[in-house]
């Protein structure tokens, strides 16, 4: 006999955790496993969990702190060499709390490039002898100038970041300069 549409729904519910490619555990009160997908049984080893036993330490403490304020939170911890992002979502009624686990570590990665480029790019901006600055091409006025730029022109950056193009150059180069930036903006 078929199954009747609650019990279906139940079992397609139950997949939900098993089939998300993200780790997922659930911990009794008393800081026991009782549950982790697939993706978390990988991990298990490395996190020093395996069901029917006590959580790592760093899970005891997180459990803890979860089960005391009986609110969702949101924690950061390292795992060996991996980064992960936890949502812990407590559910005292029921006597367990649900941990979900997503590997941050590219993109903190990617964070911290991006940081580092940016304070690169800062020094060479704020160093060189040469003038530098950056135009917003949607409105043609001057977005920012390095001490050099500023120098050269004789304005302070206050005055400068109000300046646009036309007020720097002759009105008979405007219409070259224009084409050029449309150049620019063409990718030629």
């Amino acid at each position: 006999k078929p199954a009747e549409p609650a019990v279906e729904e139940l079992r397609r519910l139950a997949r939900l955790a098993r089939e998300n490619p993200d780790p997922v555990f659930r911990v009794s009160a008393e800081q026991v496993l009782l549950y982790t997908n697939p993706a978390g049984e990988k991990l298990g080893p490395e996190w020093g969990c395996s069901v029917g036993r006590r959580v790592s330490a760093a899970l005891r403490e997180i459990v803890s702190t979860a089960w005391g304020e009986g609110a969702v939170a949101e924690h950061t911890v390292v795992f060996g060499s991996r980064v992960y992002w936890l949502t812990v979502a407590p559910s005292v009624a029921d006597g367990y709390v649900n941990i979900y686990a997503r590997d941050i570590t590219e993109h903190k990665k990617a964070k911290e490039a991006l940081r580092e480029a940016e304070q690169e790019f800062q020094a060479i901006f704020d160093h060189t002898s040469d003038g530098i600055f950056l135009l917003d091409l949607e409105t043609r006025k001057f977005a920012l100038g390095n001490q050099s730029c500023l120098r050269l022109l004789g304005y302070t950056e206050e005055e400068f970041v109000n300046l646009g193009i036309p007020d720097l150059h002759l009105p008979a180069d405007l219409p070259f300069i224009y084409a050029e930036i449309a150049e620019f903006l063409n990718g030629r």
